[in-house]
């Protein structure tokens, strides 16, 4: 049981670490397009260029971006919780240790919602 256990409870860190670094990409790209659709120059900006549908598009991908982004926070919670919980069993003095998942995958909660 001492290699399953091991293996279990890599993929229990891993998980929450991949998501949360997809968060930070995600969040790094939205700052920089925020930043050059900022600086653009809206007085050649012509509404009949674009399908009246665009908005709708935008909109879906902003609340698609909201809901997988904290699916993933609760996905990396449920694991990183169940791997501190076999850890309190095995090896109660190490649970603080361990509990760095956790936070992580709280964080990209709140990078989701950023």
């Amino acid at each position: 049981g001492g290699a399953g256990a091991e293996a279990s409870e890599c993929r229990s860190v891993i998980m929450p670490v991949m998501a949360g670094s997809a968060a930070l990409l995600s969040a790094v790209f939205a700052a920089s397009a925020a930043e050059e659709t900022a600086s653009m120059d809206t007085s050649d900006f012509d509404p009949t260029k674009y399908p009246p549908y665009a908005p709708f598009f935008g909109f879906m991908g902003a609340a698609a971006a909201l809901v997988f982004a904290n699916l993933g926070a609760a996905f990396g919670t449920a694991k990183s919780g169940r791997g501190i919980s076999t850890m309190g069993v095995i090896h109660p003095s190490m649970v603080m240790k361990h509990i760095i998942p956790v936070v992580m995958a709280g964080v990209l909660g709140i990078y989701g919602l950023i």
